[in-house]
C-alpha cells in the first residue's frame, strides 16, 4: 500500500548577530532542529554545521549576473559557506528530500539567492521547512531582506489578522483546495469543481484505492493529496495556534468520512 513519502531531513543550523548578542547558541538551535525532526517522525540524514558563526548574508559582491546571448546567468560565490555547498552537493545526489532550518533569514537574507536556491532544490525533489517561521511564499519573500525588528512587527500584524479571522470562524490561512475567498462579501465559498475532487479523493481512499492511482485519476499532486486527507477544514473545523473551532464555511465531507479515511491511512503504515 502506498504511503506518504518519508521525510529524510538535512539539518542546517545558523545563528544571526542578534542571536549571538542575546547569547542564543549555535548548539541550542541545532538541538532544537534535531528535536523538531524527532518529534515529527523525520529521519535525520545529517547535520550540516560547518557554517557555524558565518553570516547568512550573500553579499552583493558575491553575486555575479552576466548576459549570455538571449539570457541572464546568475552566479553566487559560496566558498564562505562550506556547509551549504556540501549540502547542495548531497541534495543533487538524492541523499535527502528536505532541509530543516530555523528561520528563512537564517538560510539567507538575499532574496535573489533564496529564490534561486529554492528553484534548484525543487528540481532535486528537496523542500525547505522552517521550524519557527512561516512556510508561505509571500512571507518568505517579504522577510528575506527585512531586519528582525521589522519581521517581528510584520508577523505580529499578520497574526492579528489571522486571529481575527479565526475568531469570526473564517479559515485563517490560504484557501485550501476546494474553496475560494469571496473578497467582496468577505466569506469562504465552495469551488464547485474542486470540491467534487476533494470528496472523490476521500471516498476513493476509503475504498482502499492506492494514493498514486487517486492522484493520477483526479490529476492531483501527491503532496496536495496527502495534505488534503489530513485537513480537518474539509469537515468544517478550523485551527489556529493549537486551538480548534467550527468554521462558518460549508463542509465538503462529514466527520465520519474523515475519521474513516484517517483509520485507513493509519492502517497502511502498520
Amino acid at each position: 500500500m502506498e504511503t506518504e513519502e518519508e521525510k529524510i531531513s538535512a539539518i542546517y543550523p545558523r545563528i544571526s548577530k542578534k542571536d549571538k548578542m542575546e547569547r542564543r547558541s549555535f548548539e541550542a538551535q541545532t538541538n532544537h532542529l534535531i528535536k523538531f525532526c524527532n518529534d515529527s517522525g523525520r529521519t535525520i540524514y545529517k547535520v550540516y554545521d560547518k557554517d557555524k558563526g558565518r553570516s547568512a548574508t550573500v553579499k552583493e559582491d558575491s553575486l555575479y549576473i552576466r548576459m549570455k546571448e538571449t539570457g541572464l546567468i546568475s552566479i553566487f560565490e559560496l566558498r564562505k559557506r562550506p556547509a551549504l555547498l556540501e549540502m547542495l552537493h548531497d541534495a543533487s545526489e538524492g541523499l535527502f528530500n528536505e532541509i530543516i532550518i530555523f528561520r528563512w533569514d537564517r538560510f539567507s537574507r538575499n532574496a535573489i539567492f533564496q529564490e534561486t536556491a529554492l528553484i534548484l532544490l525543487k528540481s532535486m525533489g528537496v523542500t525547505i521547512t522552517p521550524t519557527d517561521d512561516s512556510v508561505t511564499p509571500l512571507i518568505r519573500k517579504i522577510t528575506g531582506n527585512l531586519s528582525e525588528e521589522e519581521i517581528s512587527k510584520l508577523k505580529s500584524r499578520i497574526n492579528l489578522s489571522l486571529r481575527d479571522k479565526f475568531i469570526h470562524g473564517i479559515i485563517p490561512s490560504k484557501m485550501p483546495y476546494g474553496y475560494v475567498w469571496d473578497k467582496e462579501n468577505k466569506k469562504v465559498l465552495l469551488d464547485d469543481r474542486k470540491s467534487v475532487v476533494v470528496r472523490r479523493a476521500f471516498e476513493m481512499t476509503l475504498n482502499d484505492k492506492r494514493g498514486q492511482d487517486i492522484c493520477d485519476e483526479l490529476e492531483l499532486p501527491k503532496k496536495m493529496y496527502y495534505k488534503m486527507i489530513k485537513n480537518k477544514v474539509y469537515y468544517g473545523v478550523i485551527t489556529f495556534k493549537g486551538k480548534t473551532k467550527k468554521g462558518t464555511h460549508q463542509p465538503i465531507i462529514d466527520k465520519k468520512l474523515f475519521d474513516d479515511v484517517t483509520k485507513v491511512m493509519e492502517a497502511r503504515k502498520k
